[in-house]
């Protein structure tokens, strides 16, 4: 007699959005695709937790912390910084990171297809910042991520042209900033001279 298998449903290929909705223990507010080539998916979480770990992702990640608490921490093989709403990271995919929060955040997630992400990452290393995260301040790329998850929270009424435009001018300038022509680097031991 043959024995009986049993029967395993396969599983779903994860997402790294579902592995960061997953880590985060939520899901996100708004999470859409931007009508740009490549596409963009963005998605925007506002919560609050004592410790936070996201492991390392098949994608670059480019968040965006548009407000509330102040958060610490960074990608495991970069530096730690403290960091205030208006600042950004760029996560390289592989980048695992852990972070601090001090109490509620907003932030925006923005996940780089392949090709995006690996230039974005070549480009922070020629500029001198190696192999782990990029922190940087720029008003613009703060603006933006503001305007996108707004509009994406407009649900079905939402602009996709506009969506597509705003995406497009996110990616311009975060090039920009990592290679040095805009916005400002954050070097975290800066920000812990404000501390003393």
């Amino acid at each position: 007699m043959e024995s009986a298998r049993r029967y395993t449903r396969p599983r779903a290929r994860t997402t790294p959005w579902r592995t960061v909705s997953r880590a985060l223990g939520i899901g996100p507010l708004v999470s859409a695709e931007l009508g740009t080539k490549p596409p963009l998916r963005v998605e925007r979480y506002i919560f609050q937790s004592r410790r936070q770990e996201l492991p390392a992702l098949t994608l670059a990640l480019l968040v965006v912390h548009l407000g509330g608490a102040r958060v610490s921490g960074g990608g495991r093989l970069g530096t730690s910084g403290v960091y205030l709403p208006s600042f950004s990271v760029f996560l390289p995919a592989g980048c695992a990171s852990e972070w601090t929060l001090e109490g509620a955040v907003d932030v925006a997630g923005v996940y780089l297809p392949g090709e995006v992400g690996e230039r974005f990452a070549r480009i922070a290393r020629r500029s001198g910042s190696g192999v782990g995260d990029v922190s940087f301040a720029d008003r613009l790329v703060s603006a933006l991520g503001q305007q996108i998850v707004d509009e994406l929270g407009a649900g079905a009424a939402a602009d996709a042209r506009y969506l597509a435009e705003l995406g497009r001018l996110l990616m311009r300038q975060t090039e920009r900033v990592l290679a040095g022509r805009a916005g400002q680097r954050i070097v975290p031991s800066w920000i812990q001279l404000g501390r003393l």
